[in-house]
């Protein structure tokens, strides 16, 4: 198993809130697939126009592995049945730990920046009050493993009480009614309009 070792500042702008936090991150990125909640992390949010999430990988993703995304609330055991749900594939190749993926357009014609969406029976993204979550599952709603979870307030996730998240590590807590973060990353970075355009 072959451990590569990064250290990362991750600059955090939110040119409506007036807010600007600097972190640095030290990150084992492991050869693997993903099996651990914390393998992925959620590195922007947008809930502006057609809404956009994007997201950090840090092991390896196997080709043809899936991640679902469900931003209905979670309450200690399961997911409810209101808001909406969609399974991404990460396609034919193997995807690199250090990998950013966008998703965009998730309230119309949703767009990952690699690999495909194969069930799509997404909503879109509030501004207020309202979370997403990653999984590892059999189905939509059917957790085996969470990965990881953004939200613009803390009652946006629900409880989360059995999910083996945690707020401020692996469920990412944004300021309240946040509707668009814009992080940093070493590679690229975000621009003001087409918000996660141009992450690979």
């Amino acid at each position: 198993m072959i451990k590569v070792c990064l250290y990362l500042t991750r600059n955090i702008l939110n040119e409506n809130k007036n807010y600007y936090i600097n972190r640095l991150f030290y990150l084992f990125f492991t050869q693997a697939q993903l099996t651990t909640t914390g393998d992925i992390s959620f590195i922007g949010f947008n809930a502006d126009g057609n809404d956009d999430v994007a997201f950090v990988t840090f092991k390896d993703i196997p080709a043809n592995s899936t991640i679902i995304f469900c931003d209905s609330e979670w309450n200690s055991t399961s997911f409810g049945t209101d808001e909406g749900d969609f399974t991404w594939s990460s396609g034919p190749n193997l995807i690199p730990a250090g990998t950013v993926i966008a998703i965009t357009n998730i309230s119309t014609a949703i767009s990952p920046s690699i690999g495909t969406i194969t069930v799509n029976n997404a909503g879109g993204l509030s501004a207020t009050e309202d979370a997403l979550f990653a999984f590892l599952g059999t189905s939509p709603r059917t957790v085996t493993t969470m990965l990881a979870a953004i939200s613009n307030a803390s009652i946006g996730f629900g409880d989360l009480t059995n999910s083996g998240l945690t707020i401020g590590s692996t469920a990412v807590l944004l300021p309240e009614s946040t509707d668009n973060r814009k992080l940093q990353w070493p590679k690229n970075r975000f621009n003001n309009n087409g918000l996660f355009n141009g992450y690979k």
